[in-house]
């Protein structure tokens, strides 16, 4: 559903905050009533169905790991043969497992909703935003959020040049298996960190040259508000909250 990424980054990142606090700390069986509202938000997010399946497996391996985990770690009534021991399963920890697995479930696919629909930088192109009018406020915005801009731009330049100078090693001849791999890709790490050193330095002649300042005035290519639909989806977080606190 291409209609998430229309709203406010502000009120969805707000939707998964209480709703992840929310099923962080009410009763795990809870979590299970909010299993086909998750699939849901997933499954409108406007991914394809290889991705959707991928995510659909991570889901299904963290529950069978928290259910195997909790099932023979917490003590309580064991089933199974005694001459099995610890490894017979508790009936509270397959209880308490299948709880937190439907926990995890939820945070999981809360998370990949509102980091397929919300990009990074327009969230903190929104935080500044909501504090233009203040001086104090904007300026400890824009010196907290200037570090996270700047890195999320210039990562995949980064990750670009190593890939890179991977390729020009293809190019080489040797071993490239066991240690003598791990060689030759250390080998490549002066070079990249001299490629990162590079792209910082005409980054920052970059700002120097068009007057950047951090307490100047900041200009925004869009502006951001508050819908009926953004109000919407704060308000069912706040009855998703109010529900699981309930129980």
């Amino acid at each position: 559903m291409s209609g998430w990424r229309a709203r406010d980054p502000r009120a969805k990142a707000l939707f998964a905050l209480i709703v992840s606090f929310a099923v962080a700390v009410a009763p795990g069986g809870r979590a299970l009533i909010l299993l086909p509202v998750a699939a849901w938000l997933v499954m409108s997010c406007g991914w394809s169905r290889g991705r959707l399946w991928g995510v659909a497996r991570a889901v299904a391996v963290l529950w069978v790991l928290s259910f195997a985990a909790n099932a023979f770690l917490i003590p309580g009534d064991r089933l199974g043969p005694d001459g099995l021991g610890w490894l017979r399963p508790s009936r509270e920890g397959m209880s308490a497992g299948f709880a937190h697995g439907a926990r995890l479930a939820v945070l999981a696919a809360v998370s990949a909703w509102v980091a397929a629909t919300t990009g990074a930088l327009d969230l903190a192109s929104s935080l500044e935003w909501s504090v233009r009018g203040r001086p104090r406020l904007r300026r400890a915005a824009h010196e907290a959020l200037l570090p996270v801009v700047l890195a999320l731009r210039l990562i995949p330049h980064f990750i670009q040049e190593a890939g890179r100078l991977l390729e020009v090693d293809r190019l080489r001849r040797g071993p490239r298996r066991g240690l003598a791999g791990v060689r030759r890709v250390a080998r490549l790490g002066p070079l990249w960190i001299a490629t990162v050193i590079d792209r910082a330095e005409m980054l920052a002649l970059g700002l120097t040259l068009r007057g950047y300042r951090p307490d100047a005035v900041r200009g925004f290519a869009r502006t951001f508000g508050w819908g009926v639909l953004d109000w919407g989806l704060v308000g069912a977080a706040a009855g998703i909250a109010v529900f699981l606190g309930a129980g």
